[in-house]
């Protein structure tokens, strides 16, 4: 028990050591940069390496400490021997090299050895054979940089070997939608890793000769022939990073900045045209703006991806303690999203800045080459790598669409570990090769220039054009990664909450398990929902309410709905401490989830409750300053305490009387006359002069054969503007829909919300508006009085309304005020969000006038003589089928000098809202 108990402690603590470790190694690193002097790199290279040792031990030990398996252990002992063995003969032999820039690659080695061994014993033990592999061959690399000479006068034979490698890949068999492998027997080489080290020195040597235009625009082709091979081949990410690569040491060979730039946009058009010419790159484009719609197939890895990074949050879910593994294929082109699933995105920025700081090192190392070729390998080289950084990172989060490319160091792979340790024992070679550099300046220096002038393509100027091309390149890539980290801070801030409750992320199964469900508590903090436990430790869920929150509470008994479904996440994760956490691991007794507050207002839902008695319909209350939603109601209702025994009853009725359904979110209505509010507003943004407005209601209008009737043929007479609101004449306003512009009419009804997601993590409908500047004359008349196609949920006029109230500003909806503990500590708070602002402030005061006279003149005669002044729109709503009523809308707020309430109301079959509607709001 005692022992159960210390592993959950660690287990727990490590979450916030492993991030703090990974931090510290960067800020070391960032440090040690600015310091010129290699005696104090050394000596903080040897707290780098406790670092590396500390985060190396610390993993392994939570692995073993799981399942109890040896094999970890020895595991670990012969990975911590070679990291031993390799940093101490690496230093003994080149006591020059770039200390920094090993103890980068070993740290992100190590915790390429840890998350391996998590996902997979054996493709650990396989990717660590590699690694002691290139390890020993990176012995050899510095020496023959050093000692060969004639690496910068082999640019043909480069450009065959390359182009031969990629020849035979494209005429191998496809893995995965793309050919990126030779395989010869039970071994599998990707010569493409190989490829990207031979093309940099191909180009290096090309412009190491020559920077003339003739030689610029051979070394294109070539290079061009290079990424046409590997878009044949389907090999999107290794296109792109040679594409990129040759741009920016084209950049630094020639100084000339305009080259990024035309580069930049030859790449724009090139994949414009690869997007029309390439089904794959189709695909890989619509899975990254919507994988959610192809979530069963195609959008499975990246939808698994991003439910694994929101999981992790910032401090992740401890070692071993997540499921990584429902991502297919984890440790390749996802192994980002395994690390920040179990280590958590705060520990993710380190590891990226700590890829950042490698491109530093190795640019630094560039500038110190005053050899073009070597300098030129160098910036290749760092290029390489950081490009592949952004590609596979920006690519597991969404921010870029997949391109197929591995974490250098970490990811699983033979040849692209191989080729990762061969990039950075070159570009220390090249580090150490700087002392040959002084040696030959300073034999210049004795015979008076003679060298220098016989070596004047070898040795490259010393004026400051060289390092500020390597800050260009730098400071173009420290812009990409600071996006990779904004973009990676605002998908946990905002993305994740979101997408965690979504049906397909079964790690909330997982949860269950060990967390009971916390409580849902209406504003002023009475329970809604909570998890009852029995004598014999089974749990039920309770709603102490039955049918008054049904729909907006939701339920977790069979299936997740309401509140129950958008909170899921939340519900399930607890903010106790270490202590209770580690105690709850070893006595299997689970934890209590978090209490999510909404904004609910207990008194308001009983009233709008029995305010609908028994008719089919729903109703909207919220607070149009802030867009708190106060109220919901759907009727036909459910009770959910009942799901057990109730659930195939309730699914055997048929669709119009369900009661499953969601009216206020999810029902479709022809919005009637409500709708004249927006008529309202496009007329008046249109005529400034609109209180000039003047129309002969004679009871119905006759446009082309398109006969508007008003209701009960009512002929209204001479109408202003505003008496022709308030008395809902339908004449009027079909002659406004022809008035206005049908194309700008369309563009303010998105602005509202038409046609698009209601911006509220629920169950809802799209409101739709088709009517546009070319449509019919009969379409736009029927569509300006709120028929023909329209069709509005209860929630979204709710929001049109509360837009109106507000001055023109639209508030973000929103159910959940805050999440807190079981010790009412607040785990997350949501404020009031402006989401955006669709008309004017004074738009809004004119139809908020015209609103206030329907209910002291026209049809909202209920609130005439009301001790508080009420602005609305009342509304009938006719469907096809004349047999039956009409639906009965009505929708206003008040007080009308400072609105603080807004409601949103529709009967089915309430034939007027002159009579039905308007009465059920009244009582509310």
């Amino acid at each position: 028990m005692k022992e159960d108990f210390m592993n959950s402690i660690i287990t727990e603590m490590a979450r916030y050591l492993f991030a703090m470790l990974m931090i510290f190694m960067y800020m070391q690193q960032y440090g040690e940069l600015r310091q010129k002097k290699d005696t104090t790199r050394n000596a903080a290279g040897i707290v780098q390496n406790m670092m590396m040792f500390s985060f190396h031990f610390l993993g392994y030990l939570i692995l073993y400490m799981k399942d109890g398996d040896v094999n970890y252990a020895i595991l670990y002992a012969a990975q911590l021997v070679f990291f031993i063995v390799f940093l101490l003969m690496f230093t003994m032999l080149y006591p020059n090299a770039s200390r920094l820039l090993l103890n980068n690659m070993c740290m992100l080695i190590a915790v390429g050895f840890v998350i391996l061994a998590r996902l997979s014993f054996e493709k650990c033990l396989r990717q660590f054979i590699f690694v002691a592999a290139g390890g020993l061959l990176s012995f050899f690399i510095p020496w023959m940089i050093k000692k060969v000479r004639s690496f910068r006068n082999l640019s043909f034979l480069y450009f065959i070997v390359g182009i031969a490698l990629l020849a035979a890949v494209l005429i191998s068999d496809e893995v995965f939608g793309a050919k990126l492998a030779i395989t010869v027997g039970s071994v599998s080489i990707q010569p493409t890793e190989f490829v990207k080290i031979i093309y940099v020195m191909f180009v290096a040597a090309m412009f190491n000769a020559s920077d003339s235009f003739k030689r610029i625009v051979v070394t294109s082709l070539a290079a061009a022939l290079h990424v046409v091979i590997l878009v044949a081949s389907k090999d999107l990410g290794a296109a792109l990073i040679f594409f990129v690569v040759y741009v920016f040491m084209l950049y630094d060979a020639t100084r000339k900045w305009y080259y990024i730039l035309v580069g930049m946009l030859a790449g724009a058009g090139a994949s414009v045209i690869a997007y029309k010419l390439f089904a794959h790159i189709r695909v890989r484009v619509l899975i990254w703006l919507d994988p959610w719609t192809y979530i069963e197939d195609r959008g499975y890895q990246i939808a698994q991806s991003l439910f694994s990074i929101g999981t992790g949050s910032w401090f992740g879910t401890g070692l071993n303690q997540g499921s990584p593994n429902m991502i297919p294929v984890p440790e390749k082109d996802f192994i980002f999203s395994a690390i920040c699933e179990e280590f958590g995105i705060v520990f993710a920025i380190g590891l990226i800045l700590l890829c950042l700081t490698n491109l530093m090192l190795m640019l630094n190392i560039a500038s110190m080459c005053r050899t073009q070729f070597y300098r030129l390998t160098a910036v290749g080289i760092g290029v390489t790598y950081a490009f592949q950084v952004f590609l596979t990172i920006g690519g597991g989060i969404k921010l870029i669409p997949l391109t197929g490319v591995t974490l250098p160091f970490v990811s699983y792979g033979g040849s692209s570990m191989l080729a990762s340790i061969i990039m950075v024992a070159i570009v220390n070679g090249m580090y150490v090769m700087r002392e040959s550099d002084v040696v030959v300046r300073k034999a210049d220096a004795k015979n008076g220039g003679k060298v220098r002038r016989k070596r004047r393509r070898v040795d490259i100027s010393t004026d400051r054009s060289s390092d500020a091309a390597t800050v260009v390149i730098l400071s173009v890539f420290a812009a990409i990664f600071a996006l990779l980290i904004g973009y990676l801070v605002y998908f946990n801030v905002k993305t994740a909450p979101q997408i965690l409750n979504n049906s397909y992320n079964t790690r909330n199964n997982a949860r269950e398990e060990k967390v009971s469900r916390g409580s849902i508590m209406a504003s002023n903090g009475s329970i809604l929902a909570y998890t009852e436990v029995d004598e014999t430790g089974s749990e039920s869920r309770v709603y102490p309410y039955g049918r008054v929150f049904s729909h907006v509470v939701g339920m977790s008994t069979r299936g997740k709905s309401g509140i129950e479904g958008m909170g899921n996440a939340d519900l399930l994760d607890s903010g106790s401490n270490i202590v209770n956490k580690a105690y709850s691991e070893i006595s299997g007794k689970k934890l209590v989830g978090n209490n999510v507050v909404t904004t609910l207002d207990v008194q308001l839902q009983k009233a709008a409750y029995l305010a609908m008695e028994n008719n089919k319909g729903a109703i909207v209350v919220m607070e149009p300053s802030t867009g708190r939603i106060l109220a919901m109601v759907s009727k036909p209702d459910y009770n959910p305490n009942d799901a057990i025994d109730q659930w195939e009853t309730w699914l055997s009725y048929s669709s119009n009387d369900s009661v499953l359904f969601n009216r206020a979110t999810q029902g479709l209505y022809p919005p009637g006359s409500t709708f004249k509010m927006l008529t309202a507003l496009q007329y008046v943004r249109e005529n400034p002069d609109y209180e000039s407005y003047r129309y002969s209601c004679k009871g119905s209008t006759d446009v082309m054969g398109s006969v508007i009737h008003c209701y009960n043929s009512t002929a209204h007479g001479y109408e202003t503007l505003s008496t022709a609101f308030a008395n809902s004449c339908n004449s009027a306003f079909s002659n406004m829909g022809l008035d206005v512009d049908g194309d700008a009419f369309n563009s303010l009804c998105n602005d509202f919300l038409f046609n698009q997601d209601i911006p509220l993590s629920i169950e809802t409908s799209r409101s739709s508006f088709t009517m546009k500047g070319n449509s019919s004359v009969g379409e736009k008349m029927q569509t300006a009085i709120g028929q023909g196609k329209t069709q509005v949920t209860p929630l979204n006029n709710a929001i049109i309304t509360s837009t109106i109230a507000n001055d023109g500003v639209m508030m973000k909806p929103y159910l959940i005020e805050k999440v807190v503990s079981q010790d009412n500590k607040v785990i997350k708070e949501y404020e009031p969000e402006q989401y955006s602002t669709p008309i004017t402030e004074p738009e809004a005061q004119a139809v908020k006038g015209f609103m206030r006279e329907v209910c002291t003149k026209g049809t909202g005669r209920s609130f005439r003589n009301t001790s508080y002044e009420v602005a609305g729109k009342t509304g009938t709503a006719q469907y096809d089928d004349v047999s039956e009523d009409s639906h009965s809308w009505f929708v206003g707020f008040a007080p009308y000098d400072s609105p603080e309430i807004v409601i949103s109301v529709v009967l089915e079959g309430g034939y007027s809202g002159y009579d039905s509607a308007q009465e059920v709001a009244k009582s509310i």
